[in-house]
């Protein structure tokens, strides 16, 4: 079935959204397609916090649940147990946002750059230093890498699909990666099945 697919892709305005078509296709792999692009593709996200200083008004966790949201971009080479190192060092007064965020020995860093963590009154402090690591949306919501969607046209069959990326990696990549996820999941059950006595 997939050999016989055909994606016809559509002009988008935004840098982050790709609009394409499947044609020679159905819905059951339109659904497979989505959910993977959602939550199969490894994306890199902040996964813990230590704070070394805090003397603003919010606490701890609050403040690391922001920086696990913080959108990080993603290399092409990913091994499941990469881990990748942050450190933030900000006094006040100032707004802090995440690209004050800065990586250790590393090329990744926020993918945007002008996200508003907290704002920093006079002589307070946010000192820390964030890990981040590789996983997917099944294991957690900032680990998605999209948000993904199809419509069917009645009349021709047809399926619409749009891909709007959170940042991590360009819509186009995304969609590569999950072909790729979604070839090897294949793989596996074809060996899987042939165990079978």
């Amino acid at each position: 079935m997939c050999d016989l697919m055909k994606i016809e892709i559509s002009e988008s305005k935004k840098d982050n959204v790709m609009v394409f078509s499947l044609k020679d296709s159905d819905l059951k792999f339109a659904n497979l397609l989505r959910r993977t692009l959602i939550a199969g593709v490894p994306t890199v996200a902040i996964d813990l916090v230590t704070f070394y200083d805090n003397t603003s008004t919010i606490f701890d966790e609050y403040i690391s649940h922001r920086f696990g949201l913080i959108p990080i971009s993603t290399p092409d080479k990913l091994k499941n147990e990469d881990e990748f190192f942050f450190v933030l060092d900000e006094k006040g007064p100032k707004k802090v946002y995440s690209g004050d965020l800065k990586p250790v020995n590393h090329s990744v860093k926020p993918a945007l750059e002008n996200i508003p963590i907290i704002t920093l009154l006079e002589d307070q402090c946010l000192r820390l230093e964030a890990k981040a690591v590789v996983n997917t949306g099944k294991k957690h919501a900032k680990f998605q890498a999209c948000a993904s969607s199809y419509s069917v046209n009645d009349k021709t069959g047809e399926i619409s699909f749009k891909i709007e990326s959170f940042y991590q990696l360009p819509p186009k990549k995304l969609l590569l990666k999950a072909l790729d996820v979604l070839e090897k999941d294949f793989s596996d059950l074809e060996a899987a099945v042939e165990k079978i006595k």
